[in-house]
């Protein structure tokens, strides 16, 4: 993939449910276009990523990002927005 986007083959690369361990490892091979990782107000796993993306200008992209009407269960986090 890095050989296809430095001949112009391929314009962005991709990454889905990674670790920022493994984005900067890539980082070093080729341009890391976004990120799409779980994440929402009861799953913030990926928080470390979301960081990293927003520090060095990567696309993130939250998917299950209202977890799928379980945040309106009983008991789940809420938001108190004014």
């Amino acid at each position: 993939m890095a050989e296809m986007q430095k001949e112009g083959l391929v314009q962005s690369l991709r990454f889905s449910e990674v670790s920022f361990e493994e984005i900067k490892e890539a980082e070093n091979y080729f341009t890391v276009a976004t990120v799409q990782n779980r994440y929402n107000l009861s799953d913030r796993r990926s928080e470390d990523v979301l960081d990293y993306c927003t520090e060095n200008s990567i696309a993130f992209i939250p998917w299950a990002a209202i977890d799928a009407g379980n945040l309106a269960k009983p008991g789940r986090p809420r938001c108190h927005c004014d």
